[in-house]
């Protein structure tokens, strides 16, 4: 019966959404796709549409053959019959916009049909769609997403329903879905609008676009949308909204079951096979569907055999994938299983992500020359990759790539170093930007394909090799005492043993370079003629406060033909720093070298024994030393232990800062307190409470200071003090205005003060405004003989003005109390009985300073 009724008082629009692609230039094809009853007179040859740009146009029906329409008219195209009493129309047009820009093209066209259960007086609701069209030249060209899966679908009451838009995105953009309210008239939100009445839920994943609505639980036709958004390298680019329909219908069957496999990775190259099965437990006939962007792409399509079968159904999806198919995205494919049930055909849907993975570069040769490093690799077989990433690391990282490993992990400690043209280049070069690599590091290698939308492949195979130690390695630079002014330091480094005699046929010497945080350029300090000579004491430093640097220039002395072969990379001594705190000292050091330092020795200084104690060891950067005992001296001096990458140079290689001291003090301030205000309009009084920092963080305290100000526009200012941790509360007194803000400050008895608390800022209309009497009665009695307001805050002054009927001036004051006594003020004479009228300008004491405004009206003035 509800469907009767639906059928004889249906009217036309059930679902829709808007799709473009781009033909040339600023071109646009659009296309406008609706649902609608197919007996309804309403049905359209043509559809007005806002192409966002503030001009409209036409578009003609495209699909179906000529014909009459219900309404009697004829069209070229009357669409296509897709189910009973649903048809399918599709218009399009194309546009040209006049330049770039973000334009919302959108169709308004009534009606909806009738008896949407969730949309109230659907009949008389237009249907809204619109689509965001950005152009853009930096984001480049782009084409809405494709919708697969028709926006008509059907279900059961209490059966849980499934639903996917199947979209496919030709741009390989990235998709996301929001579920929104169905708009009617001028784009707006329906009034009285609701998501369909569930017995838990209606979701739609952000991810799948999969709508779950579990489960419906009356017949009838509903409408939903939402958006489906897509983006490109992290920027929403645009956007289409669905508006479509579910019928629910009561039915005692189940829907089928699609069984396949989960979302999967495959290297472009392969080829993807698996099979997907339709079981259905009341032995239906099942049709068994899939598509996808894989079933649409030109280059070598993926196939999925259209089958049936009762009870039970299966087919096989098979994709010869290359490299055009490699994509930062994930594609997706949509199986969908509908038996053929009575009264209405149930439906599974399953959706599966397939991530195409790009085949990993080839190194197969690594070579040391001079401080650089030449790799080289074989062509690389994607001619679609835009560039090859080289990537470098100290040491090997023993890692393969899992099927899904596109990149490389953050975690693998690679860092990228170059990026050259993955097509007619073979080999890098890296000099580590000019400044050279490092003697003694053994440096490994991998490259990374990355296409035009940010996809990489998997990572290359790894490529390890070390400088030829033809040159010196520095290994040493470490504080031997600590001084102001007689502080020394000692260089060590590893003497050079690959040495090519026939380009550097000696003599040899080092030159010892040294400079500091006080003296950045290098002084030459001293000068060896021996190869074995490795060692430099340097004396009378100040190494108390000053962090020195070293490196060693390496020469070639053959006569006539001296040169400088190069030089270690600097290394710097250790430096401590310590900064001071409650019970504890923060320990930090620096040391720039050109070895890995993994780990840090801390030492500190026993006054009891005269010794050195080994406090802890730690892998990182700093160190805090807990439960100290305030003003008293502490010392330290840390040992960095760390080492090169390659055989025989020395490990480990074990430097000393300088000795340095701190003292602990308490210099936490309390943490802040949290204000609040009651205001007593009565007396009137502002009654300040806060909370104690002892009782909510522990913080010490010992005294609170008060901060007020009059309004929003003056400065903050002292108002009082309060000696003891637990006094919380003030009570800040007024003579009549009660507007102002306030924090408040808690202090320790070090006297480190919090940071400010919130402020709170009290209006002048707190309280009662300034507000007259209707009546009063100056006889004489003691009650009510003066007209004067009822209690009021705030109000620095008035100009008032009392008329009488006659607009004649009766009596004229600045005082806001007023106290007139019903008389005459220019002849002191009684005023006769009867209605007065008042023109007050207040001057009110706002947040905001005093402000001007002016109320009126009157007042009866009686003598019996």
């Amino acid at each position: 019966m509800l469907f009767s009724g639906v059928s004889v008082f249906a009217t036309h629009q059930r679902a829709g959404e808007i799709l473009y692609r781009h033909i040339d230039g600023l071109t646009y094809e659009v296309i406008v796709i609706t649902y609608t009853y197919s007996e309804s007179p309403a049905d359209r040859c043509e559809l007005e549409i806002l192409w966002g740009d503030g001009n409209t146009g036409i578009l003609p029906r495209i699909n179906g053959d000529a014909g009459i329409t219900p309404g009697g008219i004829f069209c070229e195209h009357t669409g296509e019959m897709v189910d009973d009493l649903i048809r399918k129309n599709v218009y399009s047009a194309r546009h040209t916009y006049a330049s770039a820009g973000d334009y919302t093209i959108s169709v308004e066209d009534p009606n909806r049909n009738y008896g949407v259960i969730n949309i109230p007086n659907s009949v008389n609701i237009p249907l809204y769609i619109d689509t965001r069209l950005l152009i853009n030249p930096f984001v480049g060209i782009n084409n809405s997403p494709e919708l697969l899966l028709p926006p008509i679908d059907k279900g059961c009451v209490e059966h849980p329903f499934i639903h996917n838009p199947g979209a496919w995105d030709p741009d390989g953009d990235s998709l996301s879905y929001e579920l929104v309210a169905c708009r009617g008239a001028g784009g707006l939100e329906i009034p009285g609008y609701t998501l369909p009445e569930a017995s838990e839920s209606i979701t739609i994943n952000e991810i799948t676009g999969d709508i779950v609505w579990e489960s419906p639980v009356m017949q009838g036709e509903y409408n939903i949308a939402f958006l489906i958004k897509e983006y490109r390298n992290g920027q929403l680019i645009g956007h289409v909204t669905r508006d479509m329909q579910i019928i629910i219908s009561a039915c005692d069957n189940e829907a089928p079951t699609i069984n396949t496999i989960t979302d999967t990775c495959i290297m472009a190259g392969d080829v993807l096979i698996f099979t997907v099965s339709a079981s259905d437990v009341d032995n239906d006939n099942i049709l068994l569907t899939g598509t996808g962007g894989p079933m649409l792409v030109d280059d070598s399509p993926a196939t999925f055999p259209e089958t049936e079968g009762l009870g039970f159904v299966a087919s096989e999806f098979r994709w010869n994938t290359n490299c055009s198919h490699v994509q930062k995205s994930d594609w997706q494919m949509f199986f969908k299983a509908t038996d053929d049930s009575e009264p209405i055909n149930l439906s599974d849907i399953k959706t599966v992500n397939i991530k195409v993975v790009a085949p990993p570069p080839e190194l197969f040769n690594i070579t040391p020359v001079g401080n650089s490093i030449t790799i080289e690799w074989l062509p690389y077989e994607c001619d679609n990759a835009i560039t090859l990433d080289v990537y470098r690391r100290p040491g090997s990282y023993n890692w393969e790539p899992g099927p899904c490993d596109a990149g490389l992990p953050s975690e693998s400690g690679y860092v990228k170093v170059a990026e050259v043209p993955a097509n007619n280049v073979s080999l890098f070069t890296d000099d580590d930007n000019g400044a050279g690599l490092v003697h003694g590091i053994n440096y490994c290698y991998r490259l990374v394909a990355v296409f035009a939308d940010g996809a990489e492949s998997y990572a290359s195979n790894e490529l390890c090799t070390a400088l030829k130690k033809d040159m010196p390695v520095i290994t040493h630079a470490t504080v031997e005492s600590t001084s102001a002014t007689a502080g020394e330091t000692q260089v060590m480094w590893s003497m050079p043993t690959e040495i090519d005699y026939e380009i550097t046929p000696g003599p040899f010497r080092y030159n010892v370079f040294r400079f500091s945080s006080e003296n950045p350029d290098p002084v030459l300090i001293e000068t060896y003629t021996n190869l074995e000579d490795t060692i430099f004491t340097d004396t009378d430093l100040n190494t108390q406060t000053v962090q020195y640097e070293y490196y060693i220039e390496f020469l070639n002395e053959t006569p006539g033909n001296e040169f400088i072969i190069g030089n270690t990379k600097s290394a710097q001594t250790p430096f401590l720093s310590i900064e001071s705190s409650d019970s504890r000292l923060l320990l930090s050091w620096s040391a720039e070298v050109p070895w890995v330092n993994t780990k840090t020795d801390i030492f500190r200084y026993n006054e009891a024994t005269s010794l050195w104690d080994s406090l802890t060891t730690v892998t990182s950067s700093g160190y805090t030393d807990t439960a100290l005992i305030n003003e008293q001296e502490y010392c330290y001096y840390i040992r960095t232990r760390g080492s090169y990458s390659t055989p025989g140079i020395t490990t480990p290689l074990l430097n000393l800062s300088q000795e340095a001291c701190g003292v602990p003090e308490d210099n936490i301030p309390p943490c802040p307190v949290t204000l609040f205000i009651n205001t007593n309009c009565d007396i009137p009084e502002n009654r300040l409470r806060w909370t104690n920092p002892e009782h909510e963080c522990g913080t010490q305290t010992s005294s609170y200071t008060i901060y007020a100000a009059p309004d929003q526009l003056n400065d903050f200012f002292p108002l009082d003090s309060l000696q003891h941790p637990e006094d919380t509360t003030y009570t800040h007194a007024f003579d009549g205005a009660i507007t102002g803000c306030y924090f408040v400050v808690a202090v320790d008895e070090k006297g480190n003060r919090s940071e400010p608390s919130n402020i709170v800022c009290i209006p002048h209309d707190t309280c009662s405004v300034y507000k007259l009497p209707n009546v009063f009665t100056p006889n004489g009695d003691g009650y009510n003989d003066f007209l004067t307001p009822f209690p009021y805050t705030s109000v620095e002054r008035v100009d008032a003005e009392i008329l009488n009927r006659w607009g004649q001036v009766v009596f004229r004051t600045d005082d806001p109390n007023l106290n007139w006594d019903g008389r005459n003020q220019s002849t002191s004479k009684e005023c006769a009985t009867g209605v007065y009228f008042y023109v007050i300008d207040l001057h009110e004491i706002t947040l905001q300073g005093v402000i001007q405004r002016t109320i009126s009206g009157q007042v009866h003035l009686l003598r019996e």
